[in-house]
């Protein structure tokens, strides 16, 4: 456990602050959904045209976006937040 990549990675989301870990979870469930809807259409032999592919792209690109850039939109939506407030 001390040596794996699992503890890595987790070690990296738990010592960011609560709203960049939140934006970074759903960046990842984001990402983690569209793969396994893939595959499971991939599996089960469903035809997927040319839009839904790139809707799929579109999500993965924003997922991994939001991965690698949490803390960029965690401020951009918390000063929306107090500009509301």
């Amino acid at each position: 456990w001390q040596g794996s990549g699992l503890r890595r990675v987790l070690d990296a989301m738990i010592r960011l602050d609560l709203p960049t870990q939140v934006v970074r979870l759903g960046g990842w469930v984001v990402v983690t959904t569209v793969v396994t809807n893939v595959a499971l259409l991939s599996v089960l032999g469903v035809r997927v045209e040319l839009v839904g592919w790139t809707v799929r792209a579109g999500l993965v690109a924003a997922g991994l976006a939001v991965m690698w850039r949490p803390r960029a939109l965690a401020s951009a939506w918390k000063d929306r937040a107090i500009k509301r407030g």
